[in-house]
């Protein structure tokens, strides 16, 4: 079986790492030690230069100092054991980055994850147990304490083809589990919510994340986290707020507003909250609000006005997804003050007699702090002032008075809203009158009171 080039990098590594190994383990039993004698009396090839196979790949495991020589055989097997994790792992890897685009630490190996991960315990151990030690050599030394001591060393091998499939085998499992939870979802925002658990997996699992790869329609292989993190955005900068125009509404209004989502992805968004600000002219956010999608991607944003002051604001619309970029909309709106003409009803009266009239209602609105502005346009809010008057004759002198009733009210496309008491007026005449009228509309502070409270709920 022929060496690829990665492979052949790889194993020049593997071979460094070992002689490595084996110097430093060498140095420290030579140390403060005579080498009394060896079993076999010839020290093999072997023991300082690890073999070179088409068809196996080997391992030298040097034991610690021991004083049996059973125990040194089983740490050298422990050293050669652990030896061949480290490799698997550094291979998966190794493997891993040369097919896909994911990208991890080169410590993240197999050997890591073995105490934390069960299934990677059970795949170690499996690996493991197919190491045979094929040869042994033994060197006993005399201690300064005239005690004899143990190192051993062990040759190990691995069928390299075996080792291939292992890792490759490994690999297409682990993918095709995770792929397998893939495309099944039916809203956008399950597949963010499963791709999103999937990824956590894989952050909680490196080698999984090492190995774990996604085949793309066109036969490509790519990194499965790596693809999670894309479809995610993609998921995510898919979706798009339907234009909203300006909204304009009085105090004493409600704002509905019918808010559209669309995914260019998927026809259905599912339950996807959205956070509705709105933000005054001193940028600061006075009301802010959650609202949830529903089956037809859609909420309707309702508030009622008494919430605001009257003013300017900007309504920032934010989809909740938990991932970028964020989806955003905004849109205007204008609360503005309760504009309201006059009407009269009763007696004719001259224009004289209605600026006092009206005269008495301006100085009441801004005495008793009614949001309702005075205008001569055309509106749907309108102020009534009902005056009706009747000469009468004194008992005594025979002397003529005028009597009255004068009454204000407010009314919304000419239904009333809010009616005050009618008030009794007399004078002996009609100036007189129209001053008396202008004071009693101008003092009743129970209507503009209770106007004031409606207005404001």
């Amino acid at each position: 079986m022929k060496m690829v080039k990665g492979e052949k990098i790889f194993l020049i590594g593997l071979l460094a790492f070992s002689l490595v190994s084996l110097i430093d383990n060498t140095l420290w039993a030579q140390s403060n030690r005579t080498l009394l004698r060896t079993q076999p009396a010839i020290k093999p090839v072997w023991v300082d230069m690890i073999p070179k196979s088409d068809t196996e790949i080997f391992f030298v495991g040097v034991s610690r100092g021991f004083s049996s020589a059973s125990e040194a055989r089983a740490d050298a097997r422990e050293n050669a054991f652990n030896q061949v994790v480290k490799f698997y792992g550094d291979f998966i890897q190794n493997t891993a980055s040369e097919k896909t685009s994911t990208s991890s630490n080169a410590g993240e190996t197999l050997a890591s994850f073995i105490q934390a991960e069960s299934e990677i315990t059970s795949f170690a151990q499996a690996i493991v147990s197919q190491v045979s030690a094929d040869q042994y050599y033994t060197e006993i030394y005399l201690t300064p304490d005239n005690k004899e001591q143990y190192v051993v060393y062990a040759l190990c091998q691995l069928p390299r083809e075996r080792v291939m499939w292992e890792i490759e085998n490994f690999a297409k499992n682990t993918s095709e589990r995770y792929a397998n939870l893939l495309d099944t979802q039916n809203t956008l925002l399950a597949a963010l919510r499963s791709y999103s658990e999937i990824r956590a997996a894989l952050d909680k699992n490196p080698l999984h994340r090492s190995v774990a790869y996604y085949t793309m329609p066109d036969g490509r292989l790519v990194g499965l986290y790596e693809y999670l993190s894309v479809q995610m955005s993609s998921l995510a900068s898919s979706l798009s707020f339907e234009p909203i125009s300006s909204q304009t509404l009085h105090k004493t209004e409600t704002l509905q507003v019918s808010v559209q989502v669309h995914s260019s992805l998927m026809g259905s968004v599912g339950p996807l909250q959205c956070r509705v600000a709105f933000v005054d002219a001193n940028e600061k956010p006075v009301v802010d609000h959650l609202y949830t999608l529903d089956a037809e991607n859609r909420f309707t944003l309702e508030l009622a006005s008494s919430r605001l002051e009257q003013g300017n604001y900007r309504v920032e619309l934010e989809l909740i997804t938990g991932f970028q970029p964020q989806i955003t909309s905004a849109f205007s709106c204008e609360l503005i003050p309760i504009r309201a003409y006059l009407e009269w009803y009763g007696d004719a009266l001259s224009d004289t007699e209605q600026n006092t009239l009206r005269g008495g209602l301006q100085q009441a609105l801004q005495r008793f702090r009614v949001p309702v502005q005075m205008t001569n346009d055309d509106s749907p809010f309108s102020f009534i002032i009902t005056l009706t008057t009747e000469e009468a004759a004194l008992p005594i002198g025979n002397r003529k008075i005028i009597r009255g009733e004068v009454s204000v009210a407010f009314a919304r496309n000419g239904i009333v809203l809010h009616q005050s008491e009618k008030g009794a007026i007399a004078e002996t005449n009609a100036s007189l009158l129209m001053n008396r009228a202008a004071n009693f509309i101008r003092d009743n502070s129970a209507f503009y009171q209770e106007l004031t409270q409606a207005l404001s709920e």
